[in-house]
This record gives C-alpha cells, sequence and structure tokens, in this order.
C-alpha cells in the first residue's frame, strides 16, 4: 500500500534525519503531512472507482429500453459535484470534510436511485458506498454515515413490511409500531446480516487506521535509517584518513574513497571482508579483539612500496559489536610532524628575534657614530659593512615576527585582471633601478574573481617576484605573470615564472623550508612566509617541475577557487 517512491521525505520537501534527531516535532509534522498525501491519493483512488461506476450506471441507463430521467439527472448531478469537490481536495489535501461530502453524496444518491426507480435499485449497495468511506474517514464521521445508512435501510425494511411509519409517529403509536418490527424469523435473519455489515465496516476503519499508522512509522524509520547511513558515509567520506567500519567477524560495513586509494583496492575484485584485502590485516584485527592493543608497526603493501599506519578502535559505548579501522599514511604523518617542529622552531626563533633587537640597535648606533666621528677610511668600510649587516638581520627579525604574528586574513572579493595589472605597475615602479622585464598575461575570456586578502595577495606576489629579482644570473631577465582558468573552471591558476637559472631538484625540495635559502641574499622567510599566506587564503602554492613558459627559469603556480561574479560576501577569518 505504501510504496517509497515519490514520498516528501525522498523528494526533499523536509530536512534531512540529522535535523529530524534534533527536533522531534519536526518528525511529527513529517509524519502528519507523509500520512495526509498518502490518504489523498487513496481517496483519489477511490473517487475514481466511484465515479467510474456511476458512469457505467449512467450508461446501463441510457441503452436501456426504460428512461429514467430521475435517475439520469441525479447522476449526472453527482458526477458534478464529486468532480468539483475533487478539483477543490487538491488545495488541501488534508481536507477531511471533502471526503465526508463524496460519502455522503455516494449514499444520497443510492437511496435516491432507489426511490424514485420503485425499489428497482438495490438499497444495500450503501454497504459498499460505506466500506469505502471506512477506509479513509475517521471514526466520528464515519459514524454520522453509519446512522443515515442504519435510517436508510430501517426505512427501506419498513416500507417492505407496508409499514407506513408517517401514520404511526404522527398519531404517537410507537408501542404497535414496536410490535411490528419485533424480531420475526425473516426479521432476525435481516437484522444478523445488518450488525454484521456494520461491524465489518468498524473493524474495516480501525485496522486500515492502525495499517496507516504502523506502516507509515514503519517506512518513516526505514528511511530515517537509510539517511542516518547515508549521513555516517559522508562524514567518513570527508575525513581525511582511510576508514574501515567493520563488524566484530571482520565483515566490512563501509570504506571511505581514502582507504580505497590507500589500499588501491580494485574495483573488479569482490571485497567481503578484511580478510578479502589482506590476510595480515585480518591477523592483525583478531589479536586487537584479543588483546586490546595496537600494534604499532607500519604495514606495508603494494610490493612493500607504500606503508600506511593502523589502529582499531571501537565505534562507541552502545555498538561495541562495530569497529573502526583507520588507516593513516606515514608519509602525511611524517609531514606534519615536520611541519609541527617547525611550527615551533619558528615560534622559538621569533622569541629570539624579539630579544635580539635590543643589543642589534645598539650595534647599530654604535656603528653609525663610529661612521660620522671617524675619518679613517678602513673605518668607514668597516662601519658600513656593520651597518649593512644590521639592516638585513633586522628584515630577518621583520620577517621572523610578521610571519608568526596571529594577523587574521581579511578576505574580499578581488578582480584577478585588475590585481594583476595593478601588482606588476606597482612592481615596476619601485624597483625601476633594476634591469628587467615584466608581463601580465591573461587567458580569461570573461572577469574572473577570487576570494583573498589583498594586502597578502600582494605580500606573496611581491615575494615571488622579488625571488626572481634576488637571483637573476642573466642581463634580460623576463617575469612573467600568466592567468587562466582550470579545465573544469573551479580553480584559477596564476603563474609566476621567470627566465632566470632555475633551481635544481635538491634545492626545490626544500624551498618552502623556513630560514632555508639558496643564495647568499635571501633570508630563508620569503617563499614559506607565500606557502603560510597561501594556506590561510585556502590556496596552494607550487613549483612546477617544468617551467612551462621559458627553457629555463622557476615557476610558481598559485591556485585559488574561481567566481564569476562578485555578488559574493567578504570573510574575516
Amino acid at each position: 500500500m505504501f510504496e517509497k517512491q515519490g514520498s516528501l521525505i525522498d523528494n526533499g520537501e523536509y530536512p534531512q534525519f540529522p535535523i529530524l534527531l534534533t527536533e522531534p516535532w519536526r518528525a511529527q509534522e513529517l509524519l502528519e503531512k507523509e500520512d495526509c498525501r498518502r490518504r489523498y491519493r487513496i481517496f483519489q483512488l477511490i473517487t475514481t472507482v466511484r465515479l467510474v461506476f456511476t458512469l457505467f450506471f449512467l450508461l446501463l441507463v441510457i441503452s436501456s429500453n426504460r428512461h429514467e430521467t430521475y435517475s439520469l439527472w441525479g447522476a449526472l448531478t453527482y458526477l458534478v459535484i464529486v468532480s468539483i469537490i475533487l478539483v477543490y481536495a487538491k488545495r488541501d489535501k488534508k481536507n477531511i470534510h471533502a471526503m465526508f461530502v463524496i460519502g455522503l453524496l455516494d449514499i444520497l444518491l443510492i437511496i435516491y436511485v432507489h426511490i424514485v426507480s420503485d425499489g428497482i435499485g438495490n438499497i444495500y449497495l450503501v454497504y459498499f458506498s460505506v466500506i469505502l468511506s471506512a477506509v479513509l474517514l475517521p471514526l466520528r464521521y464515519l459514524i454520522a454515515l453509519i446512522a443515515l445508512v442504519i435510517l436508510a435501510v430501517g426505512f427501506d425494511y419498513m416500507r417492505y413490511l407496508n409499514i407506513d411509519i408517517l401514520t404511526y409517529v404522527s398519531t404517537f403509536q410507537f408501542n404497535t409500531l414496536f410490535k411490528k418490527l419485533l424480531p420475526s424469523e425473516n426479521a432476525v435473519n435481516t437484522y444478523l446480516v445488518f450488525a454484521a455489515v456494520m461491524t465489518v465496516i468498524l473493524v474495516v476503519n480501525r485496522l486500515v487506521d492502525w495499517s496507516f499508522k504502523n506502516e507509515l512509522r514503519a517506512f518513516f524509520r526505514h528511511t530515517q535509517l537509510r539517511q542516518m547511513l547515508a549521513f555516517n558515509h559522508a562524514i567518513i567520506e570527508q575525513l581525511k584518513n582511510g576508514v574501515i567500519v567493520l563488524s566484530v567477524d571482520g565483515k566490512i560495513i563501509s570504506i571511505n574513497r581514502r582507504a580505497i586509494n590507500q589500499l588501491n583496492i580494485k574495483a573488479s575484485k569482490p571485497i567481503v571482508s578484511l580478510a578479502d584485502l589482506s590476510s595480515r590485516l585480518m591477523e592483525r584485527y583478531r589479536y586487537w579483539l584479543s588483546s586490546g592493543l595496537n600494534n604499532n608497526e607500519t604495514y606495508r603493501h603494494n610490493n612493500e612500496s607504500e606503508e600506511v599506519f593502523i589502529s582499531f578502535n571501537e565505534f562507541g559505548q552502545l555498538q561495541k559489536d562495530i569497529m573502526i579501522m583507520t588507516l593513516e599514511s606515514t608519509e602525511e604523518t611524517l609531514q606534519r610532524n615536520q611541519e609541527a617542529k617547525l611550527l615551533s622552531l619558528g615560534r622559538l626563533s621569533a622569541s629570539i628575534a624579539h630579544e635580539i633587537r635590543n643589543p642589534l640597535s645598539s650595534i647599530n648606533s654604535a656603528a653609525q657614530l663610529l661612521s660620522e666621528s671617524s675619518e679613517n677610511p678602513q673605518h668607514k668600510r668597516l662601519s658600513r659593512v656593520i651597518l649593512n649587516n644590521v639592516n638585513r638581520t633586522n628584515q630577518i627579525i621583520h620577517n621572523v615576527l610578521d610571519l608568526f604574528r596571529d594577523k587574521p586574513a581579511i578576505k574580499d572579493v578581488l578582480s584577478v585582471e585588475e590585481i594583476l595589472t595593478h601588482f606588476c605597475e606597482e612592481f615596476r615602479a619601485a624597483n625601476k633601478k633594476q634591469s628587467f622585464d615584466m608581463k601580465v598575461k591573461l587567458l580569461l575570456k570573461e572577469p574572473v574573481f577570487m576570494l583573498f586578502d589583498r594586502g597578502q595577495l600582494q605580500q606573496i606576489l611581491w615575494n615571488l617576484a622579488n625571488n626572481a629579482l634576488l637571483h637573476p644570473e642573466r642581463d634580460e631577465l623576463v617575469i612573467m605573470l600568466h592567468c587562466q582558468l582550470s579545465e573544469n573552471r573551479q580553480t584559477v591558476l596564476i603563474d609566476i615564472a621567470d627566465n632566470g637559472s632555475g633551481v635544481s631538484p635538491e634545492v626545490a625540495e626544500k624551498l618552502f623550508e623556513p630560514f632555508y635559502s639558496h643564495g647568499s641574499k635571501g633570508s630563508g622567510l620569503g617563499l614559506y612566509l607565500v606557502r603560510e599566506l597561501c594556506q590561510i587564503n585556502q590556496a596552494t602554492i607550487s613549483l612546477l617541475t617544468k617551467n612551462p613558459y621559458y627553457k629555463t627559469g622557476c615557476c610558481f603556480r598559485l591556485t585559488t577557487q574561481a567566481f564569476f561574479s562578485k555578488n559574493i560576501k567578504p570573510i574575516i577569518q
């Protein structure tokens, strides 16, 4: 009776399961509306059956030799009124009154046809009509229809016994009327049949109502469970680590894409349990079940070429028969540990740099006084060396303190064309004494925008372009800013390329580490700062292995999300 297809839940008309859990009143509202929708569909079906029977009756009347005008007009009137009610009921699918009125009209039509046809029409068709109404109507409405049926059948029975009820009622001869209706052999059978039919009608009404509510609850719980599983799977898919959900006997309940990639699982291979993946994994799982201890050794797979850390945990206190197996890439773990060490080192360096500032100021003042007071050329030259190195050290301190200062990114919607063109003009003006050429090439067919902190983007571009100026190693240096969209048009790619000497693969691996510099002029913090600023703005920076624009030199690629409208709210984070 209740098919899953086309429900309010599946159509997305109401919030999904996680919201319903925290808002029980909304779950009850959803139950009521789904119940109303289903009842309306059955109401449409039953009304269609009634209309078909009425049309069939009309055809019989028209095709018969007797032209019963009153029956014909009664049936036509019924068809028109019921059709109007059916159209009206679409506006309010919870309209019980429409269902009641159609049931009432149904009974009245049967009584009317029975009367105008001189008793030829079967009055007992009202039983069939009431049974149809019992499927949908609440008990109080059904009792009203049953009362009408009792009156109709009672009057018809008295007419059958040639009892003029109006005469007895008008003369108040109720005692005589009662004696005439006392059970005879035929009357007892009639009363029993009538009582049985009424009982069946009431039982049908209660059973259908009970079936409606229970089956709807069962469907709703099934839908909630299905949504819960989908919700849990979506959460598992978003985890950075590989996750496999297992039963106690090692059967795989769920597995995320990360775990599939880590274990190199092929789609053609049927995987049902952990043993299908690896006997060694199954052994570890059994060991953990028996001892409760995780094996700290890494798990190697793909012919020992890859390794991951594996740990097992219970799903929760209430779900002790479900376990979670977590796979963590050793390479990523080591990288995170390295980044944590570098961050700690950077903060330590920042505190040391702050302490160095005071004695450095004294050295700077002393060197300036020595340069001004002494006429000795050797002293002046040494003073300049001291001042230059003091300034360089001051710049390093400034960079270190800037790097670890908790300054939020105030993201704004920036036009890619405008920001790159403006930066190019500023950089040329600031370095006009330097010998270089700077180009901007935009492969954009429409305005493209990016969500970025304007000042931090300027600093990123400045550091990357300035890095090319610090290591030109050729006379005709060219710096190019190249911009294009990715193939899927979801990200914008900004390349900062030069035709310098480039860097070796060994240097490229360490290029974004703090305090690493492959020349004597840099502080080793510029590119590290670039990477940190990109991460703050949810962007990435990378050094391309091959420069696509020049035969020599470096090419850094900044990747961030692309937008095609300025109607985006700024973000502070």
